[in-house]
């Protein structure tokens, strides 16, 4: 992955993860999320670009519930941006698809 790391290749806590199915509000660094680097998130403006379209409060230091309609408007607009911004989500795709044929939703969870 060029992105995102699976929990045993992260280095450090400067990441935001993506956490599968219903947040419980106590666990994190699950295996079964994947997790973005901070730098990344900034260096590509996720923020500006795609979450503050998407979201009427999108916390980076908390926590952010992502629905299917959330998902499907992120990915029209990742389509529209192109370059490493539909990269990024295109590798993000597979994950939130398993994700979504098990579970209702899924969670950001910000540094």
């Amino acid at each position: 992955m060029k992105y995102f790391v699976k929990n045993d290749k992260r280095s450090g806590t400067i990441y935001h993860e993506f956490f599968m199915g219903e947040w419980d509000e106590q666990t994190f660094w699950s295996d079964s999320s994947l997790y973005l680097h901070d730098d990344i998130r900034v260096g590509l403006e996720l923020y500006e670009r795609v979450f503050s379209k998407v979201f009427d409060s999108y916390n980076d230091w908390g926590d952010n519930r992502v629905t299917k309609p959330d998902w499907e408007r992120i990915c029209e607009i990742s389509e529209g941006c192109g370059g490493e911004i539909k990269e990024l989500f295109d590798e993000l795709r597979p994950w939130a698809e398993e994700n979504f044929s098990k579970n209702n939703e899924f969670w950001i969870l910000g540094i």
